[in-house]
């Protein structure tokens, strides 16, 4: 009877360690393609954000690096200077474009206010990184809650790749809602 349950016990820890490793695997991969960063006055602090996502596993091929956002107000308008590391993975390809959405969410609201789609050229050889910075200024919330994330990568050959994952800010502000972009939908499948 014993030696039974201590089988059990023993499965049950086991079963408890693969969902753990999952978990956090699930949870390093979302950090690849997507970054949540609470912007008050001039600097933002990247925070931790978990994430419901879709049983099909992120692709490790394009991951964001280190993740920078400053701001300077000008009246009504503020202007942010994001500046995001992109690595490549790709053993073969070189990136050539990158597209980031930004979807900027008025903490004091709690509503979205704007999402901006910017868009750099960039040259990142294979397994090597880049840095892309782009400024715009616009009508912003004083606190700011800003999602960063991957929409699309071009490579140097005409191919193009997009996460299989869409985000948005929970209702809570505190995680992100994720969902499963089709196949059909994304570029270079």
């Amino acid at each position: 009877m014993s030696l039974q349950l201590l089988k059990h016990g023993a499965l049950a820890l086991f079963i408890m360690m693969v969902a753990l490793a999952q978990s956090s695997s699930a949870q390093q991969n979302l950090s690849d393609i997507a970054r949540l960063v609470r912007l008050e006055g001039s600097f933002g602090t990247e925070i931790p954000a978990k994430a419901d996502l879709p049983a099909e596993p992120i692709e490790p091929l394009i991951a964001l690096g280190a993740v920078r956002i400053e701001a300077d107000s000008m009246g009504f308008h503020t202007r942010l200077w994001p500046s995001v590391e992109i690595v490549n993975k790709d053993a073969a390809r070189t990136i050539t474009e990158v597209l980031l959405r930004l979807d900027i969410y008025d903490e004091e609201l709690r509503v979205l206010s704007r999402s901006i789609p910017l868009s750099e050229k960039v040259k990142a050889e294979p397994k090597a990184s880049a840095s892309m910075s782009v400024r715009f200024a616009a009508i912003l919330p004083d606190r700011m809650l800003i999602l960063i994330q991957i929409a699309s990568i071009k490579f140097a050959d005409g191919s193009a790749w997009r996460p299989p994952v869409e985000c948005s800010l929970a209702e809570d502000f505190k995680s992100l809602t994720c969902k499963s972009i089709s196949i059909s939908n994304r570029p270079g499948h």
